[in-house]
């Protein structure tokens, strides 16, 4: 059955195929089947989604993580109102997709399974260094440090595509927190 675009996810099942054309160690990827790969364009789509994203989904409704609004744009350090157009998804989050499946389906080619988080990758170059402390409360207020890249409840953490920095690096532009930084919990 096609992908819903972007419903299901963000890329087709062409677009998809063109980038591992492109991507060097892409071998399993290729060789998969269309099934095998649309599964896991669906898969990467849902554990993107569970990501805490900048801005908001332009549809209550909305499956998929992406389109959104008031998203400013990745090359926009200090805010000057660009903002990524809200019927747009924008290529850093294509790419980061097409990477996600392509480890999902390395796992499996490797006799992984990419759907039981069995031993969750080493997200610490991911996470603050706090000695040890994640949250702190007085009164009523709290700080929580927070983490947006540790999906280790995900179904995608045995692949860990995130583990090797590419797939974090393409989002962290649109992602609401990252390492080193803190939300305020109410």
């Amino acid at each position: 059955m096609p992908l819903n675009v972007p419903g299901e996810s963000g890329v087709t099942l062409a677009e998809f195929t063109a980038y591992l054309g492109r991507r060097l160690q892409s071998k399993a990827a290729i060789d998969a089947e269309d099934a095998e790969k649309e599964a896991a364009l669906r898969q990467a789509w849902r554990d993107m989604a569970a990501l805490e994203w900048k801005g908001w989904r332009t549809s209550p409704s909305q499956e998929g993580p992406w389109p959104r609004s008031q998203v400013p744009r990745a090359d926009q350090v200090f805010g000057g109102g660009s903002f990524v157009p809200s019927d747009e998804i924008p290529e850093r989050v294509k790419w980061a997709q097409m990477e996600w499946a392509a480890a999902l389906i390395e796992v499996v080619a490797v006799g992984g399974d990419a759907g039981v988080p069995g031993g969750a990758p080493d997200l610490s170059a991911f996470t603050s260094d706090l000695k040890g402390l994640k949250r702190v409360k007085a009164g009523s207020l709290e700080i929580e440090a927070v983490d947006s890249l540790d999906i280790s409840g995900s179904r995608a953490a045995s692949a860990g595509p995130l583990n090797d920095g590419k797939v974090g690096s393409l989002l962290a532009p649109y992602l609401a927190a990252g390492p080193d930084q803190f939300r305020l919990v109410v």
